[in-house]
């Protein structure tokens, strides 16, 4: 388990030795305190030990952390390797096959890191270690200010066991070999000897305190101490000045002294009065009393730190869950005032639910090194709940040896406020983007998608994923893709995007127009983070724009058409009459079927006009429905094109306007018979042939009509051949009037027969 004990020789060495100094058993001295307390707090460590190797026993001179005065040579760890090696450092005791089986390392107190600074005295001879003792491993060891100061607090010890040595040799309490010892302890380099006589003036120095002081042997002798000494320490040097005369002695006392140069420097003082003189032993704590002050300032700096944070801190004992220290801002994060959150332990301000995830908390953090997280909720004494951040990290142990955790709070109220009102806005905004009928998505950089809405996918049939990047171009039709990404190249210099394209409708199979539009979505600084936009279809708008421009251009046409019609039925009116009442008559009935004829023209872009409608239309405005069997109309329900419909239209106004004033219509035993047929015309195509028959019946005959050729007959027997390439023949008779009409009808379709 251990190594052997040290050869016969060592161990008596070293007894002879500790006897000299008198230190073995003898009671704590706050000197010594002082330096274990240095030790412990330099190197962070739970534990540390003043330890002195005897013959069968490790005694500790002083202690911190470990309750037991000395424990049996067995276990001793600092006695390893005491005359090799002045600092040992042992990371894992219980990897360290020397100590693995040592009962204070399977057992309690279960110590895990050791380091040691080694004891020698002036001759050379090992007394033991000044050690710091870890109940975790420390893989990393000391750090080199760590290890530094532990070697320094050792020379420490040595200068005061010399100390000690020297003064019981000079009080006699030792065996006297009195002028060379006397010379051998001036010869000390770390301890400084003064000399004073009755009156308090330096008769003499050693070498070490002349280095400590910067004075020659010379320039001290009949110094008195008021002149060494600062006037604001003269009040403990008279206090010690005082114990010398009334007990002989002094308690030894710390002080700054004057340099030569007048700098100072700090000195701790231990006064004796032998015979008529006094000797004083001093001991340069410079070092120490500027790593002290440097340790106040960290602890202020620290103190500083943990009270003004802009995070919660608090000190929490992980045995009882009680708050240490806690400060401000930890104290508004609760509700509470300092002193209520130093009454309550963790839990008591902990919501139920999460109690025992805190505690996991606390335990992985004991567990390990590394710190432990969580999110939880904290209760105020009004019911009100706190999201927070809780981190927990283990603390090296404190005066008692005991550990702690600091735990760093951070309120996440705001921010878990923000993240719900973020969620809930894009919860509207999604809900938004997936109800609206437009496709909607999202880019970066050069157009490649990020996300895309539950539309597209339905409209297209790709799915999202394979919608991101470029993927979105595969139902962009192939013409159009170039156009789209050239598109994007100018968005970010534009500052939008903006274009038309095709895209496959999955549903329907065929490509539908879209207008893209996209803008984008910028930082606080204008940088483009992403772009929004939407695909709306717009192929029923463009269908509708296209039929727009061609029936705008069809109504330009048709009122070219109508004014030239207009023009010509005024002038033929004019031409054939000679009273100013007869052309208004005339004109106005011309006008009335023109009118009824473009009333028919303008609803047939929803069903074409047929030859049966132009004809009835014209003879019920004259009141032929009235006449009952007197007029008969048949023939197959043939669409007209609408280039024919106004010529025709015009030839058989006249026709019926006749018949009403002149003939079959014009007496009571007249009829008519309007029929009609399509035929094939071989190369022609099919024309329809229309029959207009009046039988004015015996004994009437035709009215008296006028003797020149009317505009009527000039409209059958000239225009239609004219406009319409018709075949015509119009027959006058006593009895009535036959008239034939030819006419071409490219692109009609044949429908059902049309009777009257």
């Amino acid at each position: 388990m251990l190594n052997e004990l040290e050869l016969d020789q060592d161990a008596v060495d070293r007894l002879r030795t500790l006897s000299r100094y008198g230190i073995l058993d003898s009671e704590s001295e706050p000197a010594f305190d002082d330096l274990v307390l240095l030790a412990s707090q330099i190197c962070q460590a739970p534990v540390a030990l003043l330890s002195l190797v005897a013959s069968d026993r490790q005694w500790f001179k002083a202690r911190r952390g470990f309750a037991p005065s000395e424990i049996p040579i067995e276990q001793s760890i600092c006695r390893h390797a005491l005359d090799r090696m002045p600092l040992l450092v042992v990371p894992d005791l219980s990897r360290d096959p020397r100590t693995r089986a040592d009962r204070l390392v399977t057992g309690e107190p279960h110590w895990r890191f050791y380091a040691g600074a080694r004891l020698s005295s002036p001759e050379g001879v090992a007394l033991g270690r000044l050690c710091v003792i870890d109940t975790k491993p420390r893989p990393e060891g000391l750090t080199t200010a760590q290890a530094d100061g532990l070697q320094a607090l050792a020379r420490q010890v040595m200068a005061q066991l010399e100390l000690r040595r020297v003064v019981l040799e000079r009080a006699g309490t030792a065996p006297r070999r009195s002028e060379r010892r006397l010379r051998n302890a001036l010869a000390i380099r770390t301890v400084g000897v003064i000399f004073w006589d009755a009156a308090f003036r330096l008769t003499e120095a050693n070498d070490a305190f002349l280095q400590m002081s910067g004075f020659s042997q010379e320039d001290v002798l009949g110094r008195t101490w008021q002149e060494l000494t600062p006037e604001e320490f003269h009040p403990v040097s008279h206090r010690a000045v005082q114990e010398i005369m009334t007990h002989g002695e002094a308690t030894p006392y710390e002080k700054e002294y004057l340099r030569k140069d007048g700098s100072r420097w700090w000195g701790m003082f231990a006064p004796r009065k032998v015979g008529e003189e006094v000797v004083e032993f001093v001991l340069d704590i410079t070092d120490r009393r500027q790593m002290e002050a440097a340790l106040r300032a960290s602890k202020a700096k620290l103190a500083a730190i943990f009270d003004n944070a802009s995070v919660g801190l608090s000190e929490i004992d992980p045995d009882s869950g009680r708050f240490l220290r806690a400060n401000d801002e930890l104290c508004r994060i609760l509700g509470r005032t300092r002193e209520q959150v130093l009454a309550v332990s963790i839990a008591d301000v902990t919501h139920p639910d999460d109690v025992p995830p805190s505690v996991t908390l606390v335990s992985r953090a004991l567990e390990g090194r590394a710190s432990a997280t969580l999110d939880k909720r904290y209760v105020r004494p009004d019911g009100t709940l706190v999201w927070a951040n809780s981190t927990a990290t283990a603390l090296p142990g404190g005066q008692s040896g005991s550990r702690s955790l600091l735990v760093v709070t951070v309120d996440l109220t705001a921010r878990r406020q923000a993240e719900e009102a973020v969620r809930a806005s894009e919860e509207r905004l999604r809900g938004l983007m997936e109800g609206i009928p437009q496709l909607v998505w999202r880019a970066v950089g050069d157009g490649r998608w990020t996300w895309s809405s539950p539309q597209w996918s339905a409209y297209t049939g790709l799915p999202c994923a394979e919608s991101l990047g470029l993927g979105w171009l595969r139902p962009v039709h192939p013409d159009d893709r170039n156009a789209m990404l050239a598109a994007w190249q100018l968005a970010e210099e534009a500052g939008s995007l903006s274009v038309e394209h095709r895209v496959h409708n999955a549903a329907e199979g065929r490509y539908r127009w879209f207008t893209t539009r996209a803008v984008p979505l910028r930082d606080e600084h204008g940088r483009i983070l992403e772009w929004l936009g939407t695909s709306t279809d717009i192929d029923d708008l463009r269908q509708l724009q296209e039929q727009q421009h061609v029936m705008v251009a069809e109504l330009q046409h048709r009122t070219r058409n109508l004014l030239g019609v207009v023009t010509s039925l005024f002038r033929q009116t004019q031409r054939r009459n000679t009273s100013l009442e007869a052309v208004s008559e005339q004109f106005r009935e011309r006008l009335d079927a023109l009118a009824r004829v473009n009333g028919l023209l303008s609803r047939s872009e929803q069903s074409r006009i047929t030859i049966g409608e132009l004809v009835r239309t014209e003879l019920d405005a004259l009141g032929a429905c009235t006449m009952g069997q007197r007029v008969r109309i048949d023939g197959p329900s043939v669409p007209l094109r609408s280039s024919t419909v106004q010529t025709l239209a015009l030839a058989l106004h006249e026709l019926a306007t006749n018949a009403r004033k002149y003939g079959a219509l014009a007496t009571e035993h007249g009829s008519l018979a309007v029929t009609w047929s399509v035929r094939e015309a071989g190369n022609e195509g099919p024309r329809l042939m229309l029959d207009w028959i009046e039988e004015v019946g015996a004994p009437a005959r035709l009215a008296a009509a006028p003797e020149k050729r009317g505009y009527g007959r000039e409209l059958i027997e000239e225009a239609l051949p004219y406009a319409l390439k018709a075949r015509t023949s119009y027959e006058l008779g006593n009895d009535g009037v036959r008239c034939y009409i030819d006419l071409p009808l490219t692109g009609a379709q044949r429908g059902g027969r049309s009777t009257a």
